[in-house]
């Protein structure tokens, strides 16, 4: 059983079930000593707001769960953070977001980043080589950052990525060797998992985690959260994070599980 669970959505982000306080009541019913709510983060100029909270609605999900923390003070430990991508211009945003919000920490989800001609990408699209590598490239360079607590799903760019190649291969070699380089905490995402193996032209596997990836990383010692990445109050622990837990074990991948251990 895992100390924590720090990635956890809410119904803000417009495809999420379950109140606030059921997913604090669902932990501790789990077990978890500390848990770190990261719903979609907001952008001031409402940008991708299809799958995120309005940037009005940051107050109240800081507020109501400060309120649920002073609660449930003797049961559990709450952390509030926000999962978030990069975007080059928005540094005075990430500081804003820890400096005047006060959030715990930010948690870095490269679902939309840049092509080179400029525009925005949604990963879960990743279908050519030159999109992986777009992809890449944009998660290396919030990694360079001091913002993020740690990256999720770091492999969700295989999603639809055809096949494992040369530009997969480089690609995770890369990720891989900027966690190392930066002491950078990569998340096994569970919910990638719960949505099932799907035929590839190569194989039959998860969209993600994807194995060949994170066999890089557990040759390479990468230290490793397990992330229920729940949309709902029952995924905080279920079948899809046992054996989350069970392959990352498996790896001997070094698991962090007490987020105090890597907070900024």
């Amino acid at each position: 059983m895992l100390v924590g669970n720090y990635h956890t959505h809410t119904t803000r982000c417009n495809h999420a079930v379950g109140s606030d306080e059921e997913y604090v009541k669902a932990a501790i019913a789990a077990g978890y000593k500390k848990l770190g709510m990261s719903d979609h983060g907001p952008f001031p100029d409402e940008r991708w707001n299809r799958s995120r909270m309005d940037f009005r609605e940051l107050p109240g999900y800081i507020e109501t769960f400060r309120m649920l923390d002073e609660k449930y003070a003797d049961k559990i430990a709450l952390y509030i953070g926000l999962e978030i991508e990069y975007d080059a211009t928005m540094h005075a945003y990430y500081e804003q977001l820890y400096n005047v919000y006060g959030l715990d920490y930010l948690a870095f989800g490269n679902h939309d980043f840049q092509l080179p001609d400029g525009s925005w990408h949604d990963a879960f699209h990743t279908e050519t080589p030159e999109v992986l590598e777009a992809y890449t490239q944009n998660l290396l360079a919030g990694m360079a950052t001091d913002y993020f607590t740690f990256v999720v799903h770091p492999d969700v760019a295989f999603d639809r990525y055809p096949r494992w190649d040369i530009t997969a291969e480089r690609c995770s070699e890369q990720i891989i060797d900027m966690a190392v380089k930066r002491n950078i905490v990569l998340e096994y995402n569970a919910n990638g998992i719960r949505k099932g193996k799907h035929q590839y032209e190569d194989e039959e596997r998860y969209g993600y985690p994807h194995h060949r990836f994170w066999e890089l990383a557990a040759s390479a010692g990468v230290r490793t959260m397990i992330g229920s990445d729940a949309h709902n109050p029952a995924f905080l622990w279920d079948e899809a994070m046992m054996e989350s837990f069970a392959t990352v074990t498996q790896l001997s991948l070094p698991i962090v599980d007490d987020i105090n251990t890597i907070l900024k």
